[in-house]
């Protein structure tokens, strides 16, 4: 998708409508450091929350909305996080705990 100095579009995440130069590349579904090529716009402070800001710091009201969030929503967080605990952990013992 090309830029056009007074295109407007709509930031995937919260839907904004606003001026592509406030807007950022996401690399989505695979993040660039692995490749990824294929990217979607993100408004700075969406890509802040997804880039730069750890969830440590996310406000509490964060998680109560992805409580409410549809069930192919919550289906997808779950296995992005199966994912990512999965690569993050594969170089560490398989130990399970029950």
């Amino acid at each position: 998708m090309s830029k056009k100095k007074h295109e407007h579009l709509p930031c995937f995440a919260c839907d904004q409508i606003m001026p592509v130069g406030r807007l950022e590349k996401h690399h989505f579904p695979m993040p660039r450091r692995y490749g990824g090529n294929q990217t979607i716009w993100l408004c700075l402070g969406c890509h802040d929350y997804v880039d730069r800001i750890t969830t440590d710091d996310w406000p509490d009201r964060f998680v109560d909305t992805a409580v409410n969030l549809g069930r192919e929503s919550k289906l997808f967080l779950l296995k992005l996080w199966s994912m990512y605990m999965d690569e993050k952990n594969k170089n560490k013992s398989t130990e399970i705990v029950t």
